[in-house]
């Protein structure tokens, strides 16, 4: 090929001017605090990077510059941009500066990242977790502190090249970080071409939640103008171009980067530039693509060069030397020389920072490569490179595994099936330690549908396996369990009885959803030795499902009981600590307070013998439920205090949120409204939808007189209830439907009847379905009690309120005293359910207990509710010698309400107070909506006309009847009536 390189074109910038001051404010804002996302699109060859590498360089002196590329279908690793931007800072930062960034995310980030390793030498595995989701969490955690970090000495330019490739692990920790980097001087720049194909939906999703991002800009490439490209092609060939010759490139590129500098390159060689009258540029043969531009380029190098050309667009868009030489089975220097046209051309190019390592200068040239393969060839040289290439990676091979499995897939035709199906189990596994969950899917899912009969039982068992784990992380466990008996069954058949154990040991029980674990756990029991440690923890996997699952508490004791007793005949200390918070959750889901808490106590030092973090948050946290479901609240927010800390210290998501959930529930009985609103914020951010934290800020914010911000919580909380009432019931955990109970609660504080019915609806589905837990049972006719209360529902009340009675005094000594899905005293629920259904004495006991534990607890909040209730129960019971002590009580509620800024209840309280003085006494007990019935009823009315008059249900309006009748001891409606003529009742 005849040379002229025309090097000066490749390197050059043109234009771009406005493009370039867009980016420059958003670094320059950036570095103040406010950080920006800066989008840049474009067609193929627009110079989106190019753009950016020009932007980067004429800001390496203001800013540190962290660049990462995404790959499409090379073979390429999860996070494949970011292992670049980290790993580079790692190989380029000082080893003491990179401790300070890493401090102790460096052994979290090292698991993903090999380059921290290299750096910082071996490091100790940081605490495994026991939720996969939770470890990718904790990941992305640490990698939004490890450039918080790195841009504490000065600002910081991410930049995240062709995100319309980006992998799903990437995605999720591109997404996550904008929003952790707040007032961070980070400014993170992403480049995507228009783009439809595989990966279409997950870019879409990207780029909307970019986005919605507040400080989000776009930046639209289109093609450079005339003037640009007339000084492009006279500043790269040093003379002065024909308007003509400009206006024919310019027609014929569109002004496409790409194209105007390969065109321009051609042009040169032909010595077209400067030349005053030239040839047309259709009769000078000249391409009208820029792929068409490339063969002609590829048609004149050597047959040496377009063969080395080949298996480097097998091997990917970048590739080392050594690789290429390995893979062609030639000597190094030799490959370089066939090469020689290309390197000339600029149609591959050194990678920066990397010596040794060659990518071609676009994908585009890549591409048209490629595209020139016919299949056979494709496939024969994918097996050529994977041969090569296992051989050049041992001893480490499966740290390539991903490279590897791409290669062996293409190869299959010619290789056959079983190294692909060997890698793809490598891959998938080095995935799943990597929380690149929908990766390792994908990777176990296209093997498992490759050839199923060319594959053992063993090395089924293990993609199945895989898959189930893979899916289990992304929360799909319904979809894991038929790949999890599938894989046991593999393994079982293939004699592998430690695999087929371990996959019945893997821990995916999923409260409240019947998924099927217990009969797994008992299937795998049947091929071991009964009293041998792995029967031992299969018999705790086993209590758990039975309990969580099944709530068939009876077998559920069983299994605990022989779990620990072979923890302890083995001496085995992690097994007799996660027996024992297994029993203390069956205890605790029984409301048996005291032996759970037994349990818990016991727990909880054997945990920090071992130091077992997890477990000691697991133990901390089961005490403090029991403490608070006793009323204890003192001791119950010592051990929730110390369980946020250590799973701070964890970054646990998912005991995180449970820590967030718990020691808010201290703040509100506090009426430290500031910090529990912070607490809720943080577990919010941690997971949206909870329903525990959203109903309890819902309370919050109606609480404190923000009614627009509680119905923002509410209507999000309610969408929950929706989502989950429409799954089948044996994929619903009814965990939104638990805390209705707050409903009735709202309607109280609003007067709002508007979601009584929808709280019926949940509190009814938990009562008729068999596997829930007698404190959710109890919660879902506390439910039904209160809305009875809320509707005046004097039938309903009583029905209910015999239950709640039963339920809660079928022990002399009761220990469940606070019901923690709705902060409110048990004694409390009882009184208003009591007074609505007519047990007049009963209330006043319940009133009078509640007060009692009220004033132990210091639960402010609920006492200033508790003051206002009990004293309207007095004024409307209508004694002469109850108006005192209601009058104290209002006074003690107001002083309450107002300290605590509870503005609602405020109000009510001191309307009650002001009407005090104006309750009249009443005769015989009878209390102000038995007066207003008598009245109705002294003039004629019927039982329906009554229940019409006064909103009421025809049964409330006949059970107020029959209590009218038996206090003032008459027996039909006509001495009724005379009885309210002679008292004064009736208007005259």
């Amino acid at each position: 090929m005849a040379q002229n390189n025309a090097d000066g074109f490749h390197d050059l910038f043109i234009g771009r001017k406005p493009e370039l001051r867009l980016l420059s404010d958003a670094l320059q804002e950036s570095a103040s605090g406010r950080p920006w996302v800066v989008a840049v699109s474009g067609e193929p060859g627009i110079g989106k990077t190019r753009f950016l590498e020009f932007f980067a360089a004429t800001c390496r002196k203001k800013a540190l510059v962290l660049h990462g590329r995404c790959s499409h279908r090379e073979g390429a690793p999860p996070y494949y941009p970011w292992l670049q931007i980290v790993g580079s800072y790692a190989k380029n930062c000082e080893v003491k500066r990179l401790c300070e960034v890493l401090g102790t995310n460096a052994p979290i980030i090292a698991e993903v990242v090999s380059e921290i390793q290299t750096t910082l030498g071996e490091l100790d595995p940081p605490v495994q977790l026991q939720d996969p989701s939770s470890e990718r969490f904790r990941f992305n955690q640490s990698i939004a502190a490890f450039l918080r970090n790195a841009a504490s000495l000065g600002p910081l330019l991410i930049v995240l090249d062709d995100i319309q490739w980006v992998d799903p692990a990437s995605s999720e920790l591109l997404c996550y970080l904008i929003h952790e980097i707040e007032c961070a001087p980070i400014t993170t720049v992403v480049s995507h071409r228009h783009f439809r194909g595989d990966r279409e939906t997950l870019f879409r999703k990207v780029l909307a939640e970019l986005a919605r991002y507040s400080r989000f800009k776009r930046i639209e490439l289109g093609g450079l103008g005339k003037d640009d490209v007339s000084e492009y092609l006279k500043k790269g060939a040093g003379k002065t171009p024909s308007p003509s010759l400009v206006g024919a490139v310019h027609r014929t590129t569109g002004g496409n980067p790409l194209f105007v500098r390969e065109l321009a390159r051609m042009l040169h060689q032909q010595g077209r530039i400067g030349v005053k009258r030239s040839k047309p540029l259709h009769m000078l043969g000249v391409p009208t693509t820029v792929q068409d531009l490339i063969h002609i380029w590829l048609d004149e190098f050597s047959a040496d060069c377009r063969e080395a050309l080949a298996i480097a667009a097998v091997i990917g868009t970048e590739m080392g030397i050594d690789v290429l030489s390995i893979c062609q089975e030639k000597p190094r220097a030799q490959v370089l020389a066939s090469l020689e046209d290309a390197l000339a051309t600029k149609l591959l190019i050194e990678v920066p920072g990397r010596l040794g390592y060659y990518q071609f200068s676009h994908a585009l040239m890549r591409q048209a490569i490629l595209s020139d393969l016919p299949a056979s060839r494709f496939s024969r040289l994918h097996g050529q490179v994977a041969t090569q290439l296992e051989q050049y990676y041992s001893p480490n091979v499966a740290d390539h595994s991903e490279q590897l499995v791409y290669h062996f897939r293409n190869a299959v035709g010619v290789l056959g099936i079983e190294k692909y199906l060997h890698f793809s189990e490598q891959a998938g596994e080095r995935a799943l330690s990597r929380h690149a969950f929908e990766y390792a899917e994908n990777i176990f899912q296209q093997a498992i549908g490759t050839e199923p009969g060319a594959q053992s039982d063993e090395q089924r068992g293990g993609l199945l396996f895989g898959l189930a784990r893979a899916k289990i992380a992304m929360n799909r466990r319904e979809e894991a369990v038929e790949h999890l008996n599938d894989a046991f069954e593999h393994y079982a058949r293939a004699g592998k009885v430690d695999r087929a154990v371990e996959v019945a040991q893997y821990p995916f029980v999923s409260s409240f959803r019947g998924v099927g674990e217990s009969q797994l756990c008992r299937r795998a029991l049947a091929l071991i030795d009964q009293n041998s440690l792995d029967a031992g923890r299969l018999q705790c996997q086993l209590s758990l499902a039975l309990a969580e699952e099944e709530r068939n508490y009876v077998d559920a004791e069983a299994a605990f009981s022989t779990s620990l007793r072979i923890a302890r005949e083995h001496g085995d200390i992690p097994l007799e600590t996660r027996a024992l918070l297994v029993g203390a959750l069956i205890d605790r889901d029984q409301l048996r307070l005291e032996q759970s808490l037994k349990k818990s106590l016991h727990a909880l030092p054997l945990c920090k013998k071992i130091a077992d973090s997890p477990r000691i948050v697991a133990a901390h946290h089961i005490v403090q439920e029991t403490y608070i479901a006793a009323g204890d609240f003192a001791r119950g927010a010592v051990h929730a205090a110390e369980a946020l800390r250590v799973a701070e210290q964890l970054q646990d998501r998912l005991w995180l949120v449970l820590a967030y959930a718990s020691n808010q529930r201290y703040r509100m009985v506090e009426g430290d409204w500031v910090a529990a609103r912070r607490l809720n914020d943080e577990g919010l951010r941690l997971d949206p939808s909870d329903p525990y934290l959203l109903v309890n800020r819902v309370r919050l914010e109606y609480e404190t007189g923000n009614p627009d911000e509680g119905e923002r919580y509410l209507s999000r909380y309610i969408d929950g209830l929706k989502k989950d009432a429409v799954r089948p019931w044996g994929a619903r955990d009814l965990q939104h439907a638990s805390v209705a109970l707050v409903l009735p609660l709202i309607s109280r504080i609003t007067g709002d009847v508007e979601f009584l019915d929808l709280a019926e609806s949940c509190a009814q589905s938990i009562l008729a379905y068999p596997r829930y837990s007698p404190e959710w049972r109890y919660r879902a006719a506390a439910c039904l009690g209160l809305i009875a209360v809320a509707r005046d529902d004097s039938s309903a009340a009583e029905e209910h309120y015999r239950k709640l009675i039963e339920f809660v005094r079928n022990d002399t000594k009761p220990e469940f005293r606070f019901c923690r899905g709705s902060l409110t005293f048990v004694e409390m629920q009882l009184a208003l359910i009591a007074h609505t259904a007519g047990e007049v004495d009963q209330a006043e006991i319940h009133f009078r207990s509640g007060l009692r534990e009220c004033r132990i607890s210091g639960h402010k909040p609920e006492l200033a509710w508790l003051c206002h209730d009990f004293a309207r129960f007095l004024l409307n019971r209508h004694h002469k010698e109850d108006s005192e002590e209601a009058i104290a009580l209002l006074k003690e509620g107001l002083a309450l309400a107002n300290r605590f800024g509870m503005s609602p209840l405020k109000e009510k309280t001191a309307k009650l107070l002001e009407a005090s003085s104006s309750y009249p006494s009443l005769p015989d007990r009878l209390t102000r909506r038995e007066v207003e019935v008598l009245r109705l009823l002294a003039t004629g009315k019927t039982n329906q006309e009554i229940a019409s008059e006064l909103f009421i249900a025809d049964r409330t309006a006949a059970n107020h009847v029959s209590n009218i009748f038996a206090k003032i001891k008459c027996g039909n409606r006509v001495e009724a009536a005379a009885y309210a003529h002679r008292h004064g009742l009736v208007e005259q």
